[in-house]
């Protein structure tokens, strides 16, 4: 691991994202650029870093961005790593928006629902069951 590697801007972009679990996908959509950008970003910061996984240049990205030193030794790595865990979980916990993956239904599903309504109100439309 290279702490000391240079990224530019829009390399050092995509590596927080990464670190912060974000998919290429998302990574690609939140920047406006292209999904093979972020492969192409993803390669050159893992040749610059000299990183071989995700996991490591998580590691590398909090290391460097919150001056971690990785010759500790492994007690006081495990309470970093603990205080950084409970620092991520209560922003988590204490967060206004809600990181929730929304289950996409099919269009069968919805139509059965509008159907159904339709049933129910005779002339007027619940859409209230689609937004819980």
């Amino acid at each position: 691991m290279n702490l000391e590697a240079k990224l530019t801007r829009r390399e050092a972009q995509v590596a927080e994202l990464i670190a912060w679990g974000a998919s290429r996908k998302i990574i690609a959509d939140k920047l406006f650029i292209d999904l093979d950008t972020v492969v192409s970003h993803t390669r050159k910061i893992f040749k610059e870093t000299d990183v071989h996984s995700i996991s490591e240049l998580s590691a590398w990205w909090f290391c460097t961005h919150y001056h971690i030193s990785l010759d500790f030794s492994p007690i006081k790595r495990s309470a970093i790593i603990f205080a950084f865990l409970a620092l991520v979980i209560s922003t988590e916990l204490t967060a206004q928006n809600k990181f929730v993956r929304v289950q996409r239904t099919s269009r069968v599903k919805a139509m059965k629902r509008v159907k159904t309504t339709r049933r129910r109100n005779d002339n007027e439309l619940d859409l209230t069951s689609f937004f819980d």
